[in-house]
């Protein structure tokens, strides 16, 4: 068999194989099995034989979906050669069963339909695609259509329009909107027709729901039926309205009420005695809806003052009227009571609305003394200001001022005061300050030269306050009765001998100084200086040379003295000009250093800081920071060499945890004196941060709680400590604080618990410097008191767990007394006790007594001193010692009474038988 002939098979077998549908691939007419169907062969699809009258019908309708079916007016022999539905061979012609009211949809060549209202099996016997058939007869599927006004019931079925969309027959079809509680009706904005809720329903997710009525739940106030009502969680009706079944109302004047708020769509009125009413002091105008509660205007009749309505108005003869001392303005409910303004017409003073004004020839005017400004409703009387215009002195409001006329009058300040604002308005007057007197602080508008009296003063700070001081030529005189200031002397002028004016002379270099010859004071130079022209010369400059072996050398300056042949300051003090000539000595206090701080604390380091005086601090060269321990001889001292601009320094060498140290700041000057310097310095005290304990010392803690009391111990924290800060704390509360100076800490609390979990901090504090200590860094830890001992037969482990441990001990489980002692009561009422002398016993170490012991007395047995031992004192001790003298003498005696006692009853019983055997002899 050849290849060829096998491949010919198989492809024949798979094109046998081929059953394709309308539209599906093919590649002759037999693959295709629909009716009218034939092979195109140029697409290879299936298709519908045209030139034998077959067309392909689009359709949903599941009869005709996918089928090529006779065109209807095709010549035909019998209703097989019509394929259509509803289609039959009529006069030789395929044609739609009219007979059952099927027509051509088409109206060339099909498909064939019921007609709207005919007969149907379902909906696809049906026109339109939006029909169903109900009951057998094709209508609109009125869940998502409605059918169209104008034609047959399921003829033309329109889409349902949803909540807000566009509707076409507003009012007309009711059932056109999807939600059955919506209808189209007429939108005002934007103006169309829209699918809307109906009366009695809102909008809520695209859906309509009934609306809630009052006292429903509720979400928003859309959603409350009643008019003037809100959504407070349920429908409710707004503040001032009631509720009557599903309306919110408001009551009239006349009508019942409960509270203020059913009546207060009436303005001024209130619920009285159960019915609204109007307010006191207005009057009702009817009952009703049309009342209302008013008060009467001018000219109407009343009854009492407050029935009058307007201002400064009264009930007077039954009418209301203008208060004495007003007018009305016009006649009739228009009229209002007011007073009259300047330059009005008036009849007394009480008329006139400003205050300082009066009625003068018929018109209301500014009294004596009062400036008026403005006319009308804006006039005013006033008195001026310093500054402001006047005619007289009396115009003028502020104290001590007068009217000061040249050309047009002003106010001003009388002599002796002066204007507390200066060229602004608004001030008063104050006295001028006399020599030597606190004067106000000169500002811009007050200068230093128009607070004091004298005119060769000025307003100037001494150090402290601002008084009022002598200007630079003038000096104070000092004098009690007639302090002044006057002018100073000039060299060779005579003075007064000076006593507290000791700067009279001119020259700040002279001095009045006494001239015996001529028996005068003069103003002369002073020591060092001398005379050229007219003024003082110092004889030695600073920084000029000097002669050193000269017996006199007249430094310049007083502090001054001849150094290396230089005019040089003294070691206490430093030159401003440093090593130029023409400088002053200054005192080296200046450059002393400021605001001493620490900063930045650790246990092995400590920063300090400081400032320098802004004014000086040019003058330091360098510095000097000396650090050594405050207590202690045999201590090392560390020092570091720092530059002039240095504020801050960290020592760390021989810093150690919680010691106090003395530090020193040297401020250093090397430009006075070549090769020597000059130095100040400042001292202050810090110690280092203490180190902090390393944990709980439990050995020697005492946690047991039971008497109030337990005992806290650490180990100690490293380095010099002084003491600690301890404080016990329960759940973050402070219950107590100790501060000690060991590394133990009591607290007695009667509050403390058993077998409770505490909190400690321990804090370590350095040693005292100035009274100070640094506190170190805060250790924190747990402290679990012991638990609470089992009483007398209760529950128990081990000994330990049990109270009185010397006493009792874990038996079986239980708290029992030990060996040799007595259980007396149970529980917190229980005890442990040894048997006193004459106690009942059962062994003989259950006798409290040294040297007694458990034996029989009679029918029990006791605590009895042991064979040789006597209670000898009845003081429930056994002692083997003899009696004393005393003891022997007693014991002696009763003996012998004893004795005695026996003799005298034998005597007595011998002579009773003796009588009575003579008796028996007798007889």
């Amino acid at each position: 068999m050849s290849i060829g002939y096998i491949t010919f098979v198989f492809a024949h077998i798979v094109y046998l194989s081929i059953s394709a549908e309308y539209g599906e691939f093919c590649t002759r007419n037999i693959d295709c099995t629909g009716i009218g169907q034939v092979c195109d062969v140029n697409v290879n699809t299936c298709v519908c034989y045209a030139a034998n009258n077959y067309s392909y019908v689009d359709s949903e309708k599941k009869y005709y979906k996918g089928q090529c079916v006779k065109d209807l007016g095709t010549d035909c022999t019998n209703v097989a050669d019509c394929n259509g539905v509803n289609v039959i061979c009529d006069n030789g012609k395929c044609k739609c069963n009219t007979t059952i009211n099927y027509l051509d949809h088409l109206f060339m060549g099909g498909p064939c339909f019921a007609e709207p209202g005919i007969d149907c099996k379902d909906a696809d016997d049906c026109k339109d695609r939006h029909n169903i058939c109900v009951n057998g007869k094709c209508k609109c599927n009125t869940t998502t259509h409605f059918d169209v006004p104008g034609v047959r019931e399921g003829e033309e079925c329109e889409t349902k329009s949803a909540l807000g969309e566009d509707c076409a027959f507003p009012f007309k079809v009711l059932s056109q909107c999807l939600d059955n509680n919506a209808v189209c009706t007429l939108n005002v904005d934007p103006y169309r027709e829209k699918c809307q809720c109906k009366d009695g329903f809102y909008s809520i997710g695209g859906s309509c729901v009934k609306e809630k009525i009052i006292g429903e739940t509720c979400t928003a106030a859309t959603q409350c039926s009643a008019e003037n009502s809100q959504c407070t969680g349920l429908c409710t009706c707004k503040t001032g309205y009631f509720t009557k079944g599903n309306f919110c109302l408001k009551r009239y004047l006349g009508e019942t009420c409960e509270t203020d708020s059913h009546c207060s769509q009436i303005t001024d009125s209130e619920c009285s005695n159960g019915y609204c009413s109007c307010q006191l002091g207005f009057f009702k105008t009817a009952n009703g809806q049309a009342g209302r509660c008013k008060k009467r205007h001018l000219d109407e009749s009343c009854d009492a003052n407050f029935h009058c309505r307007e201002a400064n108005s009264e009930c007077r003869d039954s009418t209301c009227l203008c208060k004495s001392g007003y007018y009305q303005t016009v006649i009739g409910p228009l009229g209002i009571c007011i007073k009259r303004y300047l330059d009005q017409s008036c009849e007394d003073d009480s008329q006139c609305k400003e205050d300082k004004s009066e009625c003068t020839s018929n018109k209301c005017l500014c009294k004596n003394g009062y400036y008026q400004t403005g006319t009308g409703s804006n006039g005013t009387c006033t008195k001026q200001e310093i500054g402001e215009a006047c005619s007289d002195s009396d115009q003028c409001s502020a104290v001590n001022t007068e009217c000061y006329i040249s050309g047009s009058g002003v106010c001003r300040c009388q002599y002796g005061y002066y204007d507390t604002n200066g060229p602004e308005s608004g001030g008063s007057c104050a006295l001028k300050v006399s020599l030597g007197g606190i004067c106000p602080q000169p500002t811009a508008s007050v200068q230093n030269t128009a607070t004091c009296f004298d005119n060769n003063t000025r307003c100037m700070s001494d150090g402290n306050f601002y008084t009022c001081q002598c200007v630079g030529t003038y000096y104070d005189n000092q004098n009690s009765k007639s302090r002044r200031c006057i002018l100073r002397k000039a060299l060779g002028e005579t003075c007064d001998k000076p006593v507290y004016n000791k700067d009279q002379c001119l020259d700040s270099s002279a001095s009045c100084i006494y001239e015996s010859m001529n028996d005068v004071q003069k103003c002369k130079c002073n020591d060092k200086y001398r005379q050229i022209q007219a003024k003082c010369a110092a004889d030695t400059a600073l920084g000029t040379y000097c002669n050193a072996a000269s017996t006199v050398v007249n430094c310049s300056d007083p502090s001054a003295q001849c150094l290396d042949s230089k005019c040089t300051c003294n070691t206490d003090s430093y030159d401003d000009n440093g090593l130029t000539a023409g400088g002053t000595c200054m005192s080296m206090t200046n450059l002393k250093v400021t605001n001493i701080g620490f900063n930045s604390l650790q246990t092995n380091k400590i920063e300090v800081i400081w400032t320098t005086i802004k004014n000086y601090k040019q003058y330091i060269n360098r510095f000097k920071v000396i650090w050594r321990p405050t207590k202690g001889d045999d201590v090392s001292t560390e020092s570091v060499d720092l530059a002039s601009n240095s504020t801050t320094y960290t020592m760390t060498q021989e810093i150690d945890p919680g010691r106090a140290y003395t530090v020193t700041i040297i401020s250093i000057n090397d430009q006075t004196q070549l090769g020597s310097s000059r130095s100040t310095s400042v001292v202050s005290y810090q110690a280092a941060k203490p180190g902090i304990t390393s944990g709980i010392d439990e050995s020697n803690c005492d946690k047991d709680a039971s008497d109030g009391t337990i005992t806290v111990a650490w180990y100690d924290a490293s380095g010099y400590i002084s003491g600690y800060i301890v404080e016990l704390i329960d759940e973050g509360t402070v219950i107590s604080t100790n501060s000690v100076d060991s590394s133990a800490a009591t607290f007695s609390n009667t509050d403390l618990k058993e077998g409770y979990t505490y909190s400690v901090t321990i804090q370590a504090k350095s040693e005292m410097y100035g009274g100070n200590a640094e506190n170190g860094e805060i250790f924190i830890a747990v402290f679990k008191t012991s638990p609470k001992k089992s009483l007398l037969d209760e529950t128990c482990n081990k000994s330990s767990e049990c109270a009185e441990q010397n006493k009792i001990e874990c038996r079986n489980y239980k708290c029992l007394c030990r060996d040799g002692y007595y259980q007396n009561g149970t529980g917190s009422m229980g005890s442990c006790t040894k048997r006193q002398l004459g106690e009942v016993c059962t062994e003989s170490n259950q006798c409290l007594t040294n040297n007694a012991e458990c034996r029989n007395s009679s029918s029990v047995k006791v605590c009895q001193c042991r064979i040789g031992y006597f209670d000898y004192e009845y003081d429930g001790s056994c002692s083997s010692q003899k009696c004393n003298k005393s003891n022997q003498v007693i014991i002696v005696g009763v003996i012998l009474g004893l004795m005695i006692i026996l003799l005298l009853a034998y005597a007595g019983y011998a002579t009773y038988l003796i009588r009575r055997y003579r008796q028996k002899g007798q007889r």
